[in-house]
């Protein structure tokens, strides 16, 4: 089968705005993942990374809206990576930089997030939550767009910073807001979560939404891409219903060994067959390892579109 390609895009506005408000919501919320938090986790979220972090929203939020493309571009690590709604792929801060100072002056874009929930261990964190922005381009209606976002950040001799982020839409967007183009090549695969993914394709492949749901936390908190987010493994496996066809590639790009038993990944997947044209996107998930050795998704966000003629 040839495999989906990540989708790379001319900047627009629209879809640089999450690309660097989403990973530096406060870290704060309850946690949900079912796992009993550590002492170190706790005061994480209660001291000063917490702290450090909301303080970064604000920053983001007035750079941002002042045109300020390297100072919040420098709220990411070097190496860090961006998985936009669109299928866009930034990697690194130069290219984030790059990205923000074509996007910034184009319709004055005005952006709210909203921190939904963070998990902490340590050095690392990975949040979740919801973004909405407007932008009133010269001599158009003013535009808006939504969706929701994960992220996950590190703690640097410089302080908190960005190294990850995935961003969606919350219904089914236009074809203007889909005009990413894809690369020569998609990136090298090295995740350590294979096992997930293996499982997760033979449940999907087999049709049955329980046994693909059965891989998610009772918990879990989904948001599949242009889709209303689904919470609890009931719901997440009626929305799997309308969901299934065809069969399905997931190819994990990186993973990050958080502790405690918790790993994020991320990577991207192709979805053929079943009577409809293929489609894929990015995702990126927060999974917890129980005692019976097994991961569990507890998080989980994907976007996607079309995949283009040849696929």
């Amino acid at each position: 089968m040839t495999k989906f390609r990540i989708f790379r895009r001319s900047p627009r506005w629209i879809f640089s705005t999450i690309l660097l408000v989403a990973p530096f919501a406060a870290c704060q919320g309850a946690d949900r993942s079912g796992g009993e938090m550590t002492d170190e986790t706790t005061a994480m979220q209660d001291g000063d990374a917490g702290q450090a972090i909301a303080a970064l929203t604000a920053s983001y939020e007035q750079h941002y809206n002042l045109g300020h493309a390297s100072q919040t571009a420098a709220l990411y690590t070097d190496s860090a990576v961006a998985l936009m709604a669109d299928g866009t792929v930034a990697r690194g801060r130069t290219a984030i930089e790059d990205y923000l100072g074509g996007q910034m002056a184009d319709g004055s874009p005005q952006l709210s997030v909203e921190l939904m929930e963070t998990k902490s261990m340590g050095d690392t964190a990975v949040s979740i939550g919801s973004w909405h922005v407007t932008a009133t381009p010269a001599g158009a209606d003013t535009l808006h767009a939504g969706g929701h976002w994960m992220a996950a950040y590190e703690r640097t001799s410089d302080g908190w910073k960005a190294i990850a982020l995935i961003t969606n839409y919350d219904s089914e967007p236009t074809p203007e807001m889909l005009s990413g183009q894809a690369p020569s090549e998609p990136p090298v695969e090295t995740s350590a979560m294979g096992s997930l993914a293996d499982a997760f394709e033979e449940a999907w492949n087999g049709g049955d939404a329980a046994d693909v749901a059965a891989l998610y936390a009772e918990d879990a908190w989904v948001s599949y891409s242009n889709q209303p987010v689904s919470e609890g493994r009931a719901a997440i496996e009626a929305a799997l219903q309308q969901q299934i066809h065809g069969t399905i590639e997931i190819h994990g790009v990186k993973s990050v060994d958080l502790g405690d038993g918790w790993g994020a990944d991320g990577g991207w997947y192709l979805i053929s067959g079943g009577g409809q044209p293929p489609y894929g996107g990015n995702y990126m998930l927060l999974a917890q390892t129980g005692s019976d050795g097994a991961p569990r998704i507890q998080w989980a966000l994907s976007n996607g579109r079309p995949a283009p003629a040849g696929s």
